[in-house]
């Protein structure tokens, strides 16, 4: 028992020490600007670049709310001006001009290293080939664009960790009132809520928290009209600049209205039609197919309310198909699917196809795409049928995650029965 005690600990420990080095290695790649090969940071009006631009923004637009600016038509303390688009919750910072320094340096830090630590422990390498995909991934473009410029992402994301491990209603309760401050669209991860036991106190719970929720979005309202109008400033809206770099269901249309255009053959706005219906058409298919039609239960994906991985895995998979089908999203978002990874790894020995294919189309989505990714940028920067072949790659695998973390819900969905609970 000792030895199996003392085992465990050394384990614990070559984890810890691995999950440092990663982070040394990314905070020294980041700082000495090394990643500007295949991550596009945010410039300055100098074009230079900005360390952490995405938080430095959030710091600079509450010293400009402090001085009384318009955020969104004038925004004048970022460093390219971008109107303000996130929830009011960051303009109460405390003290951000006194310990702007601070700001800037503690809290990322704090980010990467906590996004390391939590995919080195629940990923638990203990081959070679383990401690290899945990780099590449940390080193890929989705999860590298998110450290550069320490994207907000990156906070809920360790803000949905945290609503999946705690077990206090009211606890939960609060980080989902946070997560939703800083950004509407969060408030799917109350899900969490459909995993705990079905009585009187859970729905008076779930009551009072869709009471919050609505003075929440009462207060925000205008801020969110306000949003919802820059909308096309602030997100992507074709594929033609930004490529790769999109996480959305508009991908692929986006595509083959762009290919129409360059190519100028065929209407481009019913090429756009054309290309929605097929891959709604494909998505009702799969579904219906799998979870419907399919005899043997044991291929389908079954989550265990109590456990963590499966409340994570919950919560990521419903918030990846809402921030799909949203809008158009830069890949940054693709973080939550980290919070996938513990669940299929603990998985990995049932030999489920379905895990196993997951798994697998996500170690390709993140590792040989960011490789697909440099190549273009190295080889064949000005060529747009490489650049279209790219697009075309990604967007095919990523409607295939899609479609099994739809159908990995609707399972879950029908097992859950919400409706019945206890009188107690």
């Amino acid at each position: 028992m000792k030895n199996k005690y003392e085992n465990l600990i050394n384990s614990q420990l070559y984890i810890l020490l691995y999950a440092l080095i990663l982070f040394f290695l990314v905070t020294f790649f980041i700082h000495l600007d090394l990643t500007h090969f295949y991550i596009n940071p945010i410039k300055d009006k100098f074009n230079n670049p900005v360390v952490y631009g995405d938080w430095t923004y959030v710091l600079d637009s509450v010293i400009c709310y402090k001085k009384g600016a318009n955020l969104i038509s004038n925004n004048y303390c970022d460093v390219s001006n971008r109107p303000y688009h996130y929830g009011s919750i960051f303009l109460s910072l405390p003290f951000v001009d006194k310990f702007y320094n601070f700001y800037y340096l503690f809290f990322p830090l704090v980010f990467c290293l906590s996004t390391i630590i939590f995919l080195n422990y629940y990923f638990k390498p203990k081959k070679i080939i383990d401690f290899l995909i945990i780099a590449l991934l940390i080193f890929s473009t989705p999860i590298m664009m998110s450290f550069e410029r320490i994207n907000i992402e990156i906070l809920i994301f360790l803000i949905l960790i945290l609503i999946c491990y705690v077990r206090n209603l009211y606890i939960i309760q609060f980080l989902v009132l946070l997560a939703t401050s800083i950004k509407f669209y969060p408030i799917v991860s109350s899900i969490i809520f459909l995993t705990k036991k079905k009585n009187i106190t859970l729905f008076l719970n779930i009551f009072f928290f869709l009471i919050l929720a609505s003075v929440i979005f009462f207060i925000e309202h205008k801020h969110l009209t306000e949003i919802y109008k820059i909308s096309k400033l602030v997100e992507p809206q074709t594929v033609d600049n930004v490529g790769m770099y999109l996480f959305s269901f508009n991908l692929l249309p986006e595509l083959g209205r762009s290919t129409s255009l360059h190519l100028q053959f065929f209407n481009s706005y019913y090429c756009y039609i054309i290309i929605n219906l097929i891959l709604l058409s494909a998505f009702l298919y799969f579904i219906l197919k799998i979870n419907y039609f399919n005899s043997n239960e044991d291929n389908l994906i079954n989550l265990d309310e109590n456990e963590f991985e499966d409340r994570l895995f919950l919560i990521s998979a419903f918030m990846l198909i809402v921030i799909y089908f949203m809008t158009m999203n830069y890949l940054y978002k693709e973080i939550y699917f980290l919070g996938l990874l513990p669940f299929l790894k603990k998985k990995l020995y049932l030999k489920n196809k379905y895990i196993n294919l997951i798994y697998k189309l996500i170690l390709i989505k993140f590792i040989i795409l960011t490789f697909l990714w440099i190549f273009q940028l190295i080889f064949f920067s000005s060529s747009v049928y490489i650049k279209g072949l790219n697009i075309l790659i990604k967007g095919v695998i990523d409607n295939l995650l899609i479609i099994f973390l739809i159908i990995s819900l609707l399972n879950f969905f029908k097992k859950t029965k919400f409706l019945k609970f206890k009188l107690n």
